[in-house]
């Protein structure tokens, strides 16, 4: 297959692949809870009392005190720590 030739000076849009759909699953320990984050496409907020994450369907917000993220690799992210609240904000178009 041979690509198509553009006319003039239009460029190709860049290939996207579609945005993984967002989950996500807590468990709890004698050491606290965990949060596994699927479909993170982003780290907006790194602290030890929040945590927030850009995803396909909003921000979403982990609250709490010692919190850490143990992993984020590939859209995954986990958060471990005493985990209080997680809020979800939409994406305004």
């Amino acid at each position: 297959m041979t690509p198509k030739k553009q006319s003039g000076n239009a460029v190709a849009a860049p290939f996207r692949l579609p945005l993984k759909p967002f989950e996500m699953l807590t468990r709890t320990d004698a050491r606290g809870m965990s949060c596994l984050l699927c479909g993170v496409l982003g780290i907006l907020v790194y602290s030890d009392t929040e945590m927030a994450f850009r995803t396909g369907a909003g921000r979403v917000s982990v609250c709490g005190s010692g919190l850490r993220c143990r992993t984020y690799v590939s859209g995954n992210a986990e958060v471990v720590g005493q985990i209080a609240s997680v809020s979800f904000s939409e994406v305004k178009p």
